[in-house]
């Protein structure tokens, strides 16, 4: 797929004063914002992201929006989507949410691709063009890294992965999007082909639960690169 932004963003690198300049948000949660055991923005994906673009168009200072606010889930991200993304007229909106979506028992699944097939449309019907972003998968026991206040948390969010919660909800996601004919970066694919080949992937984890170390949004930030420049195709 041919992503208008990429082509802003080759022409703006061709010529800076015949062409706008190319717009980029991200609407999502902790993870987006840049949330460890402390915040820091600067070693967020989005921030990763913006590196590696600038080495793909050095000519080309995108504008980059981190939209991401820790504890969101779809339907709070949906409330402030016009005032935090829509009013700066991106050309391409990423969404990574789902993390904050799995703690809504038996109805998680239906109430997120609900609200989250709205976040797609409002996005679309914006003008902007559109990518899911598959969050990370969390914590399959409570392991040494998960703080003394967050240990009856981990239990439960152990839970949603070994029973096939997050899982469910995870692709409730993806079957919204392939509805819409909406490209997905599937990041949590990745961190599954890791569990598969013998990774535990619980010690990604800064906090023992969500939040990945800085080093794993790299994950984040060239799945990206991949999705938008289609570098998995034949």
């Amino acid at each position: 797929m041919k992503f208008r932004f990429v082509e802003k963003l080759n022409a703006r690198n061709k010529d800076a004063n015949a062409s706008e300049m190319p717009v980029i948000a991200f609407l999502g949660d902790s993870v987006t914002q840049g949330c460890f055991c402390k915040n820091d923005t600067n070693e967020s994906y989005v921030t990763k992201f913006r590196y590696l673009l600038g080495r793909l168009y050095p000519a080309v200072p995108a504008y980059v929006l981190n939209a991401g606010i820790g504890g969101n889930n779809t339907e709070v991200a949906l409330s402030r989507i016009e005032r935090d993304v829509l009013r700066y007229h991106p050309d391409l909106v990423v969404v990574n949410l789902g993390l904050n979506d799995i703690w809504g028992g038996e109805t998680s699944a239906t109430v997120y691709a609900k609200t989250l097939g709205e976040i797609f449309d409002t996005i679309k019907n914006a003008g902007a063009e559109v990518i899911y972003m598959t969050p990370n998968t969390i914590n399959y026991y409570r392991s040494g890294a998960t703080e003394p206040h967050n240990m009856e948390v981990a239990l439960l969010t152990a839970d949603f992965m070994t029973s096939g919660h997050f899982d469910g909800v995870i692709e409730a996601g993806r079957a919204e999007a392939r509805k819409r004919n909406i490209p997905i970066c599937d990041c949590t694919k990745k961190w599954k082909n890791f569990e598969r080949a013998g990774v535990d992937t619980t010690l990604f984890l800064s906090g023992g639960i969500n939040h990945p170390y800085p080093d794993m949004h790299w994950l984040f930030a060239t799945t990206l690169i991949e999705t938008l420049f289609d570098l998995n195709a034949d």
